[in-house]
């Protein structure tokens, strides 16, 4: 019942329930739509006594319709009444793409005495061509189907490969393949909690004809090798619902090579032969394998002069180093020590930085140090001391004094260098020489 605007309550508009002498006059709603009527004056689809509401019932605008329970409210999105092929007698009201009525009737009652599986052109329900899982509500049998389409399909077995503490992930990519507004309902894993799903969260719409497509990723992440496996499972309004899919994550146990770069004190301008130590350590769950090569980036002021460690074959003074003998987990190789001379120019703070690469490793996350390291500044200090021997006594002559000038600093002096003296009264210089 659409559209009906009859505006006097005895003469009804929509649905209009009264008792009329000691009688009850109930009005029961199986499997029917009530949109856009008026029954009262008032914009109800339904006035006077309420509706019994029996099962599979649409009410458009909601909440326009009492009834003993509840009526769903949804839109219906009707047609204007028109002639439906093959019916070419009867105005019937079809139902446009994502019409709340759609696949949601009651079977049974389509079954029942008096619909007996006939639409109101006589056409036998449900007809869509995908097969929806339920008749329609009303007295049109849309032909509108949705579909239910993925990358990969569903039945599929999606396989994530990956190492322990490092995530991988893998997609399921729904689309829409049918005629209708295709409705995920939910979507849930069930089985390896190592395997997630993640957003966008349930229920979601993939307008018709749209293209639009939604993408549920999975992840897996362990820490600890193995197989696993979950199940995907996607409950959607089209035929062959629910589509499930198979999840196998295989989690292997890799090494993974972590460095450290240290050195004792601050450094000076100008210093030579300072000392970096380089430790290459496996901290991952298996063994290495394969070439592993460190290399060190030196800062402006700093410039290598060698490096060297036991088992290490580099490039003098300061280029890459290698080797490919088996690091065990947890254990570390002979640490490398670089040495450098400091610039007299030096700025006061460098970082230099280190990495670590190869021995079969997968996580790059952790392959590279830095070590900041103070530069002390070297100028010259110049000091002075002044000494004499014994007492003097009134009338001497001769008496002396010794002055000596100490460079107290970390470079030489440059430059003119002065000394005066200021005698006190009572003493007269006679020469001063040096």
């Amino acid at each position: 019942m659409d559209g009906n605007a009859a505006t006097a309550a005895a003469a009804g508009g929509g649905i209009f329930t009264r008792s009329v002498g000691s009688g009850t006059a109930v009005t029961t709603l199986l499997n029917t739509i009530v949109s856009n009527n008026e029954a009262d004056g008032t914009g109800n689809n339904c006035a006077g006594n309420a509706v019994t509401n029996s099962v599979a019932n649409l009410q458009w605008p909601g909440a326009t319709c009492p009834a003993n329970v509840a009526i769903t409210s949804g839109d219906p999105k009707l047609n204007a009444p028109s002639i439906n092929p093959p019916d070419i007698l009867t105005l019937t009201m079809s139902l446009n793409p994502g019409s709340a009525a759609s696949s949601a009737g009651d079977n049974t009652t389509c079954a029942a005495i008096p619909i007996v599986n006939l639409d109101q052109r006589s056409l036998v329900v449900p007809i869509r061509p995908a097969g929806g899982p339920n008749c329609d509500i009303g007295a049109y049998e849309s032909d509108l189907a949705p579909g239910y389409g993925s990358t990969p399909g569903p039945g599929a077995t999606i396989n994530i490969a990956t190492t322990t503490n490092v995530a991988n992930t893998a997609t399921v990519i729904i689309s829409e393949t049918g005629s209708d507004d295709l409705v995920v309902t939910s979507y849930a894993l069930s089985g390896a909690p190592e395997i997630s799903v993640a957003p966008p969260s349930a229920p979601f719409t993939i307008p018709d004809a749209s293209g639009q497509t939604t993408t549920l990723t999975l992840s897996c992440l362990s820490a600890v090798a193995g197989p696993f496996s979950a199940t995907l499972t996607v409950n959607h309004n089209a035929a062959g619902t629910p589509a499930t899919y198979t999840v196998d994550c295989n989690v292997i146990e890799v090494p993974d090579l972590t460095i450290t770069k240290t050195h004792a004190g601050d450094f000076t301008q100008g210093q030579v032969g300072a000392q970096y130590t380089i430790t290459v350590t496996n901290s991952g769950a298996a063994p290495t394998s394969g070439l592993v090569t460190v290399s060190d980036t030196l800062p402006a002021g700093l410039t290598a002069t060698a490096i060297a460690g036991t088992g290490w074959t580099c490039t003098p003074p300061g280029g890459s180093c290698t080797r490919s003998d088996v690091l065990a987990p947890s254990t570390s190789y002979p640490v490398l020590t670089l040495t450098v001379d400091v610039a007299a120019n030096a700025v006061a703070s460098v970082t230099n930085m280190a990495a670590v690469a190869g021995g079969g490793e997968t996580n790059g996350a952790n392959n590279s140090a830095s070590d900041q390291t103070t530069i002390i500044a070297t100028v010259p200090d110049l000091t002075i001391t002044k000494t004499h021997a014994g007492d003097f006594t009134q009338g001497q002559v001769g008496a002396q004094y010794t002055i000596t000038v100490t460079n107290s600093g970390t470079a030489p002096t440059s430059g003119l260098v002065t000394v005066s003296d200021i005698l006190p009264a009572g003493l007269t210089a006679t020469a001063i020489a040096g």
